[in-house]
């Protein structure tokens, strides 16, 4: 996983980063795309889908990202 996930994490980073403006953000992204693809890797069916599989978890964990209210911070 660890060779294919470095083939696509520089475009999968991009992917994200035209959707959200932060860059802690993307990189929280990725990073769960990453724990989400590994940790569920048994299920991927045929090899070949493994790009567009990354892709469709990136997707979806940037629009739950969208939709999440913003926090205010509260600086003291």
């Amino acid at each position: 996983m660890i060779t294919e996930w470095q083939n696509h994490k520089a475009q999968l980073r991009s992917y994200i980063s035209k959707r959200i403006d932060d860059v802690n953000a993307v990189d929280d992204i990725l990073q769960d795309v990453y724990i989400k693809a590994s940790g569920n890797l048994h299920q991927l069916k045929v090899t070949g889908s493994l790009k567009g599989w990354l892709y469709r978890i990136a997707h979806n964990l940037s629009l739950i990202h969208i939709s999440e209210p913003t926090r205010p911070l509260y600086i003291s």
